[in-house]
């Protein structure tokens, strides 16, 4: 018998992480890949736009605003370095600046 909670236990099964986390949207289920990650971080940082009217604020410190936002999330908590280029390769490719 596999003892633990429901996501530890899917994650044995599958393979896959899976956490509960407070989406901004709403949403508590949460993947650990990277387009999981890169979704929670686009609605962290569109809802986050109205805390950003100081065009002097430095980018590195509105991404360290809205990673704090989505801290739980699984794929942030075990690839952070990774994380936060994604976070600013989506930055540019969406020109979110």
């Amino acid at each position: 018998m596999i003892r633990g909670s429901t996501s530890e236990v899917f994650s044995i099964i599958t393979g896959i992480g899976m956490s509960l986390f407070n989406r901004p949207e709403g949403n508590e289920r949460a993947f650990n890949n990277a387009d999981d990650f890169s979704m929670a971080f686009d609605i962290a940082w569109k809802k986050s736009q109205a805390d950003f009217t100081d065009k002097e604020k430095d980018l590195a410190d509105k991404i360290d605003n809205v990673m704090d936002q989505i801290s739980d999330h699984p794929f942030l908590k075990c690839e952070p370095k990774l994380a936060n280029e994604i976070a600013k390769f989506r930055i540019r490719l969406l020109k979110l600046d």
